[in-house]
C-alpha cells in the first residue's frame, strides 16, 4: 500500500512528462464586453459549433434583459475562425449544445423571467445553418427555477435535457432528466433525489442502451443507471469527502475495462482540490487520491485511461493526460495566469484537443478563448502547420459511404490494415483486419457518429462517419 501512494503522488507531479504544443489559440468578442463560451462539438467537416454567453458590463438584470445579450450559438472553422454568430434573442445563461443524429442543433439554457428570479428552461433546435426551427419553453419539474448542465442527442433524432431544480431561495434540491423529440414535443420528464442537496452534471449511453447520471448529493459523488425512459435502475455513491469541504462539479464516466473513473472538486476554506479515483464493474475502489483541482470533468480515452483540465480557476490551467495507473504521461499549460477558464473540451478526429471558454484580457474583459493542443502521439508540425499524419499512405484516405448503414469501404488503402472503430466518447465499438478493396461491417453498431482509426505502415489516420 505504500508503495502505490508513492507511485500515485509522483504521478501527480506535472514536472516529470513531457510538454505538448498549443496549435492555435483563438480569442473574441460578441458583440459586447463580456463574451463566455460554455459548451461545444465538432461537426463532421471538423468544424466547431460553440454556445456562448454574451453580456454588457458583466452582470445580468432579470426581465429586463440590461446587462446582457443572453445565449448565442457560434460556428467557427476548423481552425477555430469565427464564420457566423446566430444570436438567440434570449436573456439565457450557460447555454448547452449538442448535435442531432441528422446533424441539427439543439440549444439548452435557462431563462430568468421575473423579479422573484424564477426561472424557466428554454430548448431551442436548429439546422444544420443556424436557423431556429423550434423553441420550447419549460418550467423546472415543480420548481421554482432551474439550471441546464448537459444536453445528449437520441437515437431516435430527439435529445435529452439534463439539469437542477429547487426552490427560489433554496439550494439545489433535484436533479431533472427531459426527453425531447425530434419536432419538440416533450416526451417525458424524470426526478431523481437521495434526500440532500443535488447537483447533476453529466450524462453518457452505457452498453445496452441505459444512461449513466452523475453528480453530487450532500458532498458525496452519486451517480443513477436509468433506462430509455428514464426509469430509475440503480444509483451508487462513489466517494465521500471528509467535512467541512464544499464538492461541487462531480462526475463519473466509464471507461475501457467496465471501470469508472469519478472526480470532484472541493473547497476547503477556499482550498481547492480535487478527488479522482478509479472503480470496477462492482464499484469496488482500484485507486484514489488527491491532485490539482480538476475544471472539467474526465474525458475517458481508448487505452483505458482518461485526460482533463487541471489547475485553480482564474490561474494557470494544465490539459494532462493519464494512464489507466493514473500515471501521468504529459502536461501542457493551456492558460497561464489566463484569468479564465474552460468550460467544455472536445478531441477532434486526430486525438488533438479544442477546449472552449474565456480569458480576461488586460483591462479585465472576459473574452471567448478557443484552443487547440496537439496530439502527443502524433506531433505537430509547425512547419507545414497541420498534423503529420496527412502524410501517405493515407493522405487521400476516404471512407465511404458516408453515412453508411451497414458496410464501409475504403479508398486509397493499398497495404493491410488494421481498422478500429471509436464512438465519440472515444471507447472502442469494434475492430478489424482488412487487405486493399475490403470493407467492414456496422450492422451491429447503433445508430450515431463513429471515428474510424485506419492504421497501417505504423501510419494511421482517422475518420469521422456517420451510421444511419
Amino acid at each position: 500500500m505504500k508503495k502505490f501512494w508513492i507511485i500515485l503522488f509522483l504521478s501527480l507531479q506535472p514536472t516529470f512528462c513531457l510538454a505538448q504544443q498549443i496549435i492555435w489559440a483563438k480569442q473574441f468578442l460578441i458583440g459586447s464586453r463580456y463574451t463566455l463560451l460554455t459548451s461545444m462539438f465538432q461537426k463532421q467537416d471538423s468544424s466547431f459549433v460553440l454556445g456562448g454567453e454574451s453580456r454588457y458590463f458583466g452582470i445580468r438584470l432579470p426581465i429586463t434583459g440590461v446587462g446582457y445579450t443572453g445565449t448565442a450559438v457560434i460556428f467557427c472553422t476548423k481552425n477555430g475562425d469565427t464564420t457566423k454568430t446566430v444570436n438567440l434573442k434570449t436573456y439565457g445563461s450557460h447555454p448547452k449544445v449538442c448535435q442531432s443524429v441528422f446533424n441539427e442543433i439543439f440549444v439548452g439554457t435557462s431563462v430568468t423571467w421575473d423579479t422573484l428570479l424564477h426561472s424557466k428552461i428554454r430548448i431551442f433546435k436548429l439546422d444544420s445553418e443556424g436557423n431556429i426551427l423550434w423553441t420550447r419553453f419549460l418550467f423546472a419539474p415543480t420548481y421554482d427555477r432551474g439550471q441546464v448542465t448537459k444536453l445528449m442527442a437520441t437515437p431516435d433524432g430527439g435529445c435529452m435535457v439534463l439539469g437542477h431544480a429547487a426552490s427560489v431561495f433554496g439550494a439545489w434540491s433535484d436533479w431533472f432528466l427531459l426527453k425531447y423529440s425530434f419536432s419538440g414535443e416533450l416526451e417525458w420528464s424524470q426526478r431523481y433525489n437521495n434526500g440532500g442537496t443535488c447537483e447533476a452534471n453529466n450524462i453518457e449511453p452505457m452498453p445496452g442502451g441505459n444512461y449513466l447520471i452523475s453528480g453530487t448529493v450532500d458532498n458525496r459523488i452519486w451517480s443513477v443507471v436509468v433506462d430509455v425512459n428514464g426509469q430509475q435502475l440503480s444509483n451508487h455513491f462513489f466517494h465521500n469527502s471528509p467535512n467541512p469541504y464544499i464538492v461541487y462539479g462531480a462526475s463519473v464516466i466509464q471507461v475501457p475495462g467496465k471501470a469508472f473513473i469519478s472526480s470532484s472538486s472541493q473547497n476547503i476554506n477556499n482550498s481547492y482540490t480535487s478527488f479522482v479515483g478509479k472503480f470496477d464493474s462492482l464499484k469496488a475502489k482500484v485507486w484514489g487520491g488527491y491532485r490539482q483541482i480538476g475544471l472539467l470533468q474526465p474525458r475517458a480515452s481508448a487505452d483505458g485511461g482518461y485526460s482533463n483540465v487541471e489547475g485553480q480557476p482564474g490561474d494557470s490551467n494544465y490539459l494532462r493526460k493519464y494512464t489507466p495507473d493514473s500515471l501521468l504521461l504529459w502536461s501542457v499549460t493551456i492558460g497561464k495566469n489566463s484569468r479564465g477558464q474552460f468550460n467544455d473540451m472536445v478531441y477532434d478526429g486526430f486525438g488533438s484537443a479544442v477546449l472552449a471558454g474565456y480569458k480576461k484580457d488586460a483591462l479585465g474583459t472576459d473574452n471567448a478563448y478557443l484552443v487547440k493542443v496537439a496530439n502527443m502521439g502524433l506531433p505537430f508540425d509547425p512547419t507545414k502547420n497541420k498534423e503529420i499524419y496527412d502524410a501517405e499512405p493515407f493522405k487521400k484516405l476516404i471512407a465511404y459511404p458516408n453515412p453508411c448503414s451497414e458496410n464501409l469501404y475504403f479508398k486509397n488503402v493499398f497495404y493491410p490494415s488494421k481498422i478500429e472503430v471509436f464512438d465519440m466518447l472515444g471507447r472502442k465499438k469494434a475492430q478489424f483486419q482488412i487487405l486493399p478493396g475490403e470493407g467492414v461491417s456496422l450492422k451491429d453498431l447503433p445508430k450515431g457518429q463513429y471515428l474510424v482509426r485506419v492504421e497501417a505502415e505504423r501510419k494511421a489516420r482517422v475518420v469521422r462517419i456517420l451510421k444511419e
